[in-house]
């Protein structure tokens, strides 16, 4: 054969495998709810129903409702094995708070955080480790300020703290063992900033600047979030001295006045991130969700879709909440034909094929929302 012949033959075999890895990506509504979390195998989610309560869902099992009731404050998390989950419920006396579902003996209500709660709440839940062990949220002190808390069976609701006493901090997202909370702590004047608490201390990422964060990767060594209007996303990285950040930014055409973007679900060496870009303001800001890898920048999910024939419905795509720890399938939710969540699930091949569906040649090991 000539070289020539070969060099034809082998793109023909590299166009008719970028055609078999295309046609394997799928795009599936899965729940009538949203999707706020996602095992690290890919194979559980949590989230709200439209219907009312918390439930978890598998391919195997489909929608499981764990609880019938919830107060809609925080977010439902799961842990890696499914097995747990965490949401906000009430107390069976109308008080709201942090919770935990054990598959097997049900809820437990967490309560509040010494010397806190406030009339009918005394906190929300936002994430579970990946063992099951630690939650973290928000915990109401009595004077109406909050701060973030760590709770595992033996320590109980403990207060992570924050820089100024009268102003409050939040844990929004953790780590597999439960040793880092991302979230954010207040300035002095009430601006929210990204934080970590490192085994209960607080590191404040940009003192001087504004932002969340709201993902950690399940060692605890690399977080997403936002890093405010001059910036939009944001990942940082610890190397073992100090935390580096890397700018995601927001999607060309993002208003420039009036935009969010955070990043919601993370692999552990930050290779690829999942989120949000919100451009406008209010009920009528543009949401889409993003996916982000530093060879690619970030993208449009929908365009994405778009650019490999994949069938989305004209599903309004709202968010990416979540990634498995291989990278082949991630979560979201999104809005079709009404203003009720739906969530949904992609299923993309395996990492060595993302250099044909332009996601350039990555690394993916595994996350942590």
């Amino acid at each position: 054969m000539s070289r020539t012949t070969a060099q034809i033959a082998a793109l023909a075999a590299l166009v008719a495998a970028a055609g078999a890895a295309q046609a394997q990506v799928t795009f599936d509504v899965i729940t009538d709810g949203s999707i706020t979390d996602v095992s690290a195998n890919g194979k559980w989610v949590a989230g709200f129903l439209n219907s009312g309560g918390v439930y978890r869902w598998s391919q195997a099992t489909g929608v499981e409702i764990l609880a019938n009731d919830s107060s809609y404050n925080g977010l439902a998390g799961i842990s890696a094995d499914g097995s747990r989950v965490t949401a906000s419920i009430y107390d069976g006396n109308g008080t709201a708070g942090p919770g935990v579902w054990t598959e097997g003996s049900g809820w437990t209500y967490l309560g509040a955080i010494a010397g806190g709660g406030v009339a009918g709440e005394d906190g929300s839940s936002y994430g579970i480790s990946d063992d099951g062990t630690t939650v973290t949220g928000l915990a109401w002190l009595a004077n109406y300020r909050a701060r973030a808390f760590s709770w595992t069976s033996g320590t109980g609701m403990v207060d992570l703290g924050s820089s100024f006493s009268d102003r409050s901090s939040r844990g929004s997202a953790i780590n597999g063992d439960g040793s880092v909370v991302g979230g954010f702590d207040e300035a002095e004047f009430g601006n929210r900033r990204p934080a970590v608490w490192v085994n209960g201390v607080l590191t404040v990422l940009e003192p001087d600047g504004v932002g969340e964060i709201t993902s950690v990767n399940a060692d605890g060594t690399v977080v997403g979030g936002s890093a405010g209007n001059d910036i939009g996303a944001a990942v940082w990285s610890f190397d073992g001295l100090a935390w580096n950040r890397t700018d995601v930014g927001l999607l060309p055409g993002t208003d420039p006045f009036q935009h969010d973007a955070q990043i919601l679900g993370i692999t552990p060496d930050g290779s690829m991130a999942v989120g949000f870009n919100a451009s406008g303001f209010g009920p009528f800001a543009d949401y889409n969700g993003t996916i982000w890898t530093p060879s690619d920048g970030l993208m449009n999910v929908e365009t994405w879709l778009t650019d490999h024939g994949v069938d989305f419905g004209g599903m309004d795509i709202r968010a990416l909440t979540g990634i498995s720890d291989d990278g082949k399938v991630l979560y979201g939710y999104g809005y079709l034909g009404g203003f009720a969540p739906q969530g949904f699930r992609i299923v993309i091949p395996a990492p060595s094929s993302f250099a044909l569906l332009g996601l350039g040649g990555l690394v993916i090991s595994r996350r942590r929302r």
